[in-house]
């Protein structure tokens, strides 16, 4: 093995690399109830009851539950009124 990558040793390449700059600001609690009362009109403008979200990616994007699926449930309910529910246990963040 020569150690080498891409005609660079591996130490030149290792002390060429750079944080990745800046990052993306985190979404806050503000914009997750923007997006959990969007949802309450849409299901009331269609006559739901409730939305339920599984694990993946509409769970994080109502929450920033970053959870995947699992043997136990994984979800949150949300209802037309209150709070979202989620399993006993499960934390929010």
């Amino acid at each position: 093995m020569s150690g080498q990558i891409g005609g660079s040793s591996l130490a030149a390449a290792m002390d060429s690399l750079v944080p990745f700059e800046p990052r993306a600001k985190p979404i806050g609690d503000t914009e997750y109830r923007q997006r959990t009362e969007r949802a309450r009109a849409l299901l009331r403008q269609h006559g739901g009851n409730a939305l339920l979200l599984t694990a993946g990616a509409s769970l994080r994007y109502f929450s920033g539950i970053p959870w995947g699926a699992s043997e136990r449930l994984v979800a949150m309910l949300i209802t037309l009124d209150g709070d979202p529910l989620v399993p006993q246990g499960m934390p929010l963040k």
